[in-house]
């Protein structure tokens, strides 16, 4: 398996088009289409992926959730950071590094 890029707070993120976000029993789940793996993910977890049906920076990311949640920016920074950087890791979404763009 490649080594995943490491998302930052001025990387572009979306969700790939095959991964969809449903309840069972109550419960958050996130589904592959593709090959019908389940991920379980939390509440924060599932608004996070909800925020990502379009391609947006994780530092908008980051504004949406501290408006939501009364949670310090710097934890929530690091939260949203470490789930968005397993999803990669999983291929689960599809990023653009802005700082790459201008160079």
């Amino acid at each position: 398996m490649a080594t995943a890029p490491s998302i930052k707070l001025d990387t572009l993120v979306v969700k790939r088009p095959d991964f969809s976000g449903d309840k069972v029993e109550g419960k958050e789940k996130a589904t592959i289409k593709e090959n019908g793996q389940a991920y379980s993910c939390s509440k924060v977890a599932s608004d996070l992926l909800a925020l990502l049906v379009k391609p947006r920076r994780v530092s908008e990311l980051c504004d949406e959730l501290e408006q939501k949640y009364e949670v310090e920016r710097r934890c929530i920074e690091l939260d949203v950071l470490s789930c968005l950087n397993h999803l990669c890791e999983e291929d689960l979404l599809e990023l653009t590094d802005v700082t790459a763009q201008h160079n």
